[in-house]
């Protein structure tokens, strides 16, 4: 597959930056919110995909009867609209899309024999975004600052801003095996992995309270710079209003 990342990347980057000194609970081993549930732009998965070759016969992927294969075959949670979809319905006054998609059982099918992930430095947004203050085993809830579920809903519709050109956003497994079975260079068969296709962004609708300390994020991360130094600007929008 011949994707561009680097924006991808950077924004992983800034957010690990962003996120660093938080005192999570979350620690390596615990797999609790590594389950059939992802959902992902086929940028994401498109770099999972390519982790997952990359890595050859180490890979729990190595055939279509593999295990993703059978996670794909009846998978979880599989969205029925997405954040930018619905943030321009609001935008325009219209009702926002209820989104219809279910949750079931079922672990992640990246994970090891140990309960690792297999691709932790390509892992898609849904993934990172998943933390906890306190210890969410055994049934428990995650705790969250109600302004980094703000930062994280923004990170989404970046994310599927930079997928819109023709991008789609479904769950990972059927996502990865749509790839993992496409001819190298399959470019039309990686994007229509899912029907859902991904909107460009109009802007962030954000509790009144938190419109200054998100501008501010906002400024951080446009700063941001890839790789090559390029800001991250150079991805977004002129204009990205606040609502």
């Amino acid at each position: 597959m011949h994707t561009n990342y680097t924006p991808l990347r950077a924004l992983y980057d800034f957010y690990d930056d962003f996120i660093k000194g938080i005192p999570f609970a979350c620690r390596k081993g615990c797999n609790v919110c590594c389950t059939v549930n992802v959902a992902v732009t086929s940028l994401e998965a498109a770099l999972v995909a390519d982790s997952l070759n990359q890595h050859g016969t180490a890979s729990p992927a190595d055939s279509p009867s593999g295990i993703i294969k059978q996670a794909a075959s009846s998978p979880g949670y599989t969205p029925t609209t997405t954040i930018n979809r619905n943030t321009w319905e609001l935008i325009r006054g219209q009702d926002a899309t209820e989104d219809s998609g279910e949750h079931r059982d079922g672990t992640c099918p990246l994970l090891d024999s140990e309960g690792l992930c297999t691709v932790y430095e390509a892992r898609p947004f849904a993934c990172r975004a998943m933390s906890s203050t306190i210890p969410c085993d055994q049934g428990g809830s995650a705790a969250m600052e109600p302004f980094l579920v703000t930062v994280n809903l923004a990170m989404y519709q970046i994310i599927e801003h930079l997928d819109s050109q023709g991008g789609t956003t479904g769950n990972l497994s059927v996502m990865l095996q749509t790839m993992l079975d496409a001819a190298p260079g399959d470019t039309e068969n990686t994007m229509n992995a899912s029907p859902l296709r991904n909107c460009t962004l109009p802007g962030f609708v954000v509790p009144p309270e938190e419109k200054l300390r998100f501008r501010s994020f906002l400024r951080r991360l446009q700063a941001w710079k890839t790789e090559d130094g390029t800001p991250l600007s150079r991805w977004l929008p002129e204009e990205l209003p606040v609502y």
